[in-house]
Formats: structure tokens, sequence, C-alpha cells
């Protein structure tokens, strides 16, 4: 397969995953729609009369999960472990990536030090080299 095609392939199941991303994200903000929804209704209930609307309400978020399990089925994302131990820590998952960002800097000045430190040198042994084979010629 040359690579054109591949990158074609890539392309495509990245755009199917993306609108499959926003459907799962509807089909979720709708679910905790439902269940605000419902929650009001146990939070207000007076008489039988407002039962069939628990009913619809539970009905709905029955729907809701189904469509959320079929279409996170369909969906193959790598969340790191770091962010769920902070989710499940209660932490911010945002503060993993800044983090990350964060080593990612400290990291590049490294790196950007012993570049600085190795083109030095490259210049030093150059000149001297050259001086030293201004007094030794080679024959």
């Amino acid at each position: 397969m040359d690579d054109g095609y591949r990158a074609y392939l890539r392309a495509q199941a990245a755009s199917e995953s993306g609108s499959l991303l926003e459907e799962l994200e509807k089909r979720l903000e709708s679910t905790i729609d439902t269940l605000w929804q419902s929650a009001v209704c146990v939070e207000d209930f007076k008489d039988a009369a407002q039962e069939p609307v628990l009913h619809a309400n539970i009905a709905q978020f029955m729907e809701d999960l189904n469509a959320v399990s079929s279409i996170a089925s369909q969906i193959d994302v790598d969340v790191p472990v770091r962010v769920l131990e902070k989710v499940d820590s209660g932490g911010n998952p945002d503060s993993v990536t800044k983090e990350f960002v964060e080593l990612c800097r400290a990291k590049n000045a490294e790196i950007r030090g012993r570049v600085f430190a190795t083109r030095l040198f490259c210049e030093m042994f150059n000149a001297k080299l050259g001086r030293w084979n201004e007094l030794v010629p080679i024959n």
C-alpha cells in the first residue's frame, strides 16, 4: 500500500471517530439532562399525575445509556493512566497536561543547553585543529 493511501485511510478514520465523538458528546449531554429532569421530578413528586413523566424520563435515560454504550464500543481512544488516576482522586485532569508541558519545557531547555555546548565545543575543536594543522603540515 502506498503512503498516500495510508494517510487517506488514517484521515478517514479520524473524521469518522470525530463524528462518533461528537455523537457521544451529544448523547452524554442528553443523559445528564435527563438525569437532571428526573431528579427535579423526584424532588417535587406530589401525586400520581407526575408518574408518567418520571417513567418517560427513566425510559429516555435507558435509551441514552444504550446509545452511549453502542457508540463507545466503536471508539478507540487512549487515555493516559495518570489522567484517570487524577480524575479518580478528584483532581483536575488538565493539571496532568500542565505538568507534562512544564516537563517538556524543562527538557527542551536542557537539550538546548546541550546543543549550544556541543556547537561551542565543535567550534573550539575546529579552531584548535586548524592551528594544529598549520603547525604540523601533512606530507
